[in-house]
């Protein structure tokens, strides 16, 4: 109970639907993580006409609370997921609350997809809850949202509390690792 399955939902085409469960417990050897959250993936089954389950996808660094699948993404192949209440940084360490990360994904037509890479905000803060909403573009474009990030005025000698900034990440070529290319704020 909570899962709260079906919070976002993206097609990556026809064929592949992705649900995000953000309050989903992910199962452990020992004991579950509590709303660490889960994206479900969905094929269309051409035998019966329907979409038939595939794949649970959870990240192997998530935390209790971190709500991974908030929001969700995809085209063609290519899938990205938001846990807005995530702590860590891109090697696991330097924590801070509910900065938030996304990550994304490459679908596999003969195997659960495959982690392609975790992003967090260059200037990532405590609240920023980064991964609040994403897309992707199969072209390497993604871009996420950070709704109460507080972007710079000024010329970097203030900021603007809460008001939020979006993220643009950028993959120039399938072997090219992402890399955050702008962040754009009201």
């Amino acid at each position: 109970a909570g899962d709260q399955f079906g919070f976002s939902v993206a097609f990556l085409n026809a064929d592949i639907i992705v649900i995000g469960a953000p309050g989903d417990d992910v199962p452990t050897l020992t004991t579950p993580i509590i709303d660490g959250g889960s994206i479900y993936l969905f094929e269309m089954d051409p035998t019966i006409g329907r979409y038939q389950q595939k794949y649970i996808v959870s990240p192997g660094n998530i935390e209790t609370g971190d709500r991974f699948g908030s929001s969700v993404g995809g085209e063609i192949d290519l899938i990205i997921a938001g846990a807005p209440h995530h702590t860590k940084n891109l090697i696991g360490g330097g924590t801070l609350e509910d900065a938030g990360s996304a990550w994304i994904y490459k679908w596999r037509n003969n195997g659960a997809p495959l982690l392609q890479d975790k992003r967090v905000a260059s200037d990532r803060g405590v609240g920023d809850l980064f991964g609040w909403d994403v897309d992707v573009e199969n072209g390497g474009w993604a871009v996420v949202g950070a709704p109460f990030e507080d972007p710079s005025v000024g010329g970097g000698t203030g900021s603007i509390s809460n008001s939020g900034s979006a993220y643009i990440f950028r993959r120039p070529s399938a072997t090219s690792p992402w890399s955050q290319n702008a962040k754009l704020s009201g």
